[in-house]
Formats: C-alpha cells, structure tokens, sequence
C-alpha cells in the first residue's frame, strides 16, 4: 500500500501554510483607524492640539493662563504695560494647525507626519521659552506689515 501524504505537507498540520489570496486577513479601514489613533504619540498630540484649541477659543480659561493668574501673577508687581494680545493669540492658532495638520495626516497614514508636528511645536515653545522668541508672535507681525493680516479696524 502506497503512502498518502497527509493534508498540509509532509510535515504534517502545524508546518507553515501560505495562506491563499482569498484567505488572507485584511483588517477593515476602521480597524487601521483605530490602530493609528492608539498610537502613544498620537494621543499625546492631539491632546496637545486640544490644549492650542483651548487657548484660542477661551484665552482666560486655558490651564497656562488660569495657573499664571493664580501662582505666579500675584507674586509679582503691577504691570505698567500690557503687550497686545493678538499676536500670542495668532501663535495659539499656528500651534493648533501645525498639531491638527500632523494629527491628521497621521491618521491617514502619512509615516513622518506626526513626528514632524510634534517637533517643530516643540522646537516653536522651545524657542519662546528659552530665548523669549515667538514664532508665531513674529508670523502675525510678518503678515501684518505685509497687509495680510488687518490689525486694526477702519474708522
């Protein structure tokens, strides 16, 4: 009597298989989606992203500003002068762009998107703490000597 070769090869059922082209796992776009937004990285960027939107839209409730009114404000004299604004204002904004434009391309599968944004929004507070330099200050005042950018309203 002949012998028959088992199912699965000479090595028997546990040897390696390649699995045919319509048996291959594929996992749904929602599944890759939800892959990439469990991602460290990405939660900690769009929380940062959340925080850049807080300071935009509500100014006197973001965390850094209600911390400095209430530690650091009181332990220091009156203020003579007050700086304008806007232009930190606008520099929330550019930091609230760069992190959802690296957020989002992120979660559509751009590979170095997310690392870019996060450094150049670190390497931005970097700057504006370490040296007092505000990119985004000196964006809102590029942009308004070039007429882009209105700062103040018609009489």
């Amino acid at each position: 009597m002949p012998r028959r070769t088992p199912p699965g090869g000479a090595y028997g059922w546990f040897a390696y298989q390649p699995l045919a082209p319509q048996e291959a796992f594929s996992p749904g776009p929602w599944a890759i989606l939800a892959y990439r937004a469990a991602d460290p990285g990405f939660i900690l960027l769009a929380v940062i992203a959340a925080l850049f939107l807080w300071g935009v839209v509500s100014p006197r409730t973001a965390p850094w500003g209600v911390l400095y009114r209430k530690l650091v404000q009181p332990r220091l004299q009156p203020a003579r002068e007050f700086e304008d604004p806007r232009p930190p204002r606008f520099a929330q904004g550019v930091g609230l762009f760069v992190t959802v434009v690296g957020v989002a391309l992120h979660l559509i599968g751009v590979p170095w998107a997310l690392p870019i944004a996060a450094a150049a929004a670190f390497i931005a507070a970097f700057l504006n703490t370490v040296f007092g330099l505000c990119l985004g200050c000196q964006l809102y005042l590029l942009l308004a000597r070039a007429g882009i950018i209105r700062t103040a309203s018609p009489v």
